[in-house]
């Protein structure tokens, strides 16, 4: 799904992306700090009570006293929901196959309820609409994809109508915007949408601090806008300037520095690209000490997906760069 995001960035500075793979590996381990008494459900006859655990793609449910999935494939609470149905169930149900990255049987649970008015089920639907249809780029066309991210689009509309003060409705209409208007061919409507992909992801940040959460993923966002924009040139931003007026965002290294580190205190080493990012970010900055630490974790960090490897590649490169910089630099000295 950052696949898709990065993807309708660089195609607002004609930049290629450096990203081709997917955001549900970015999270690791869930930490105690992100738990979140969001969502506390009893279930009869054992009144056990459960919470939602906010983690950065989405809600996690964990027993509240034990800090254990609340419910375990093939347990006897399993077959149980399996048989009632309960919303609370297919609840879990969805979370199970979306760790499992089974996109096709996600997608099949929840699209029988887009329809609903349930805030959990409507992310989650989003969610599923904007993965399946960046993770299945050669087994749907491109018509199926456009329909798919079209309905996620419209999902996450509904969802900031029915519940403007939910950080997820914000973060997840802001995604589904950005993965429908980078498959699009109209420049007018990416810099249109460009504003109100902004605008939804600063409100779902400030609704999660408010409440007390840094996420993760959201930050890298934000992130990485600045710093795409700090990447435009000065004929870059001319143009984009006279056709489309003043973008919502003036590129800053400094500001995008900010949010990238916000990331890591939020959740240390959660995802490859930041840490490359930010090792660049220092570059661009002259701090290449901090350059070669943050670009040294993105080459040292663990390979899970075909992201991480190009992180890893192109960290290697920059460490290389900066090296030969170095010594030139002492030469002439």
């Amino acid at each position: 799904m950052l696949h898709h995001f990065r993807s309708f960035l660089s195609m607002l500075g004609d930049r290629p992306t450096s990203s081709t793979s997917r955001l549900g590996r970015l999270i690791r381990q869930i930490s105690v700090r992100n738990i979140r008494k969001l969502a506390i459900f009893r279930k009869a006859p054992h009144k056990i009570l459960f919470a939602s655990a906010i983690t950065a793609s989405g809600f996690k449910c964990y027993s509240f006293d034990r800090g254990k999935p609340f419910i375990e494939r093939n347990g006897p609470q399993w077959h149980r929901c399996r048989s009632d149905d309960s919303l609370i169930c297919i609840i879990a149900e969805a979370d199970l196959l979306h760790e499992q990255y089974k996109l096709d049987d996600l997608y099949q649970l929840l699209e029988p309820l887009k329809d609903s008015d349930d805030e959990n089920i409507m992310w989650r639907y989003c969610r599923a609409c904007i993965e399946l249809a960046n993770h299945k780029l050669n087994d749907l066309s491109g018509r199926r994809r456009g329909e798919i991210l079209s309905s996620a689009v419209e999902i996450g509309e509904r969802m900031t109508s029915y519940y403007p003060d939910s950080p997820n409705a914000h973060k997840w209409c802001a995604l589904a915007h950005g993965g429908r208007v980078a498959v699009s061919n109209n420049p007018i409507e990416k810099v249109k949408y460009f504003r109100v992909i902004h605008a939804h992801m600063m409100e779902a940040h400030r609704l999660f601090r408010e409440q007390g959460i840094e996420d993760p993923v959201l930050l890298h966002m934000i992130g990485y806008i600045y710093f795409h924009t700090a990447e435009f040139t000065d004929w870059q931003i001319k143009l984009t300037e006279a056709l489309f007026g003043e973008l919502p965002v003036k590129g800053c290294y400094i500001t995008a520095q900010t949010f990238f580190l916000s990331a890591e205190n939020a959740q240390p080493s959660f995802y490859s690209v930041n840490l490359y990012v930010l090792g660049v970010t220092y570059y661009r900055m002259k701090d290449y000490v901090k350059a070669e630490m943050w670009l040294s974790k993105a080459r040292d960090y663990q390979i899970q997906t075909a992201e991480d490897l190009e992180a890893k590649k192109n960290a290697e490169k920059m460490l290389a760069k900066i090296k030969k910089e170095t010594a030139q630099n002492m030469a002439k000295k």
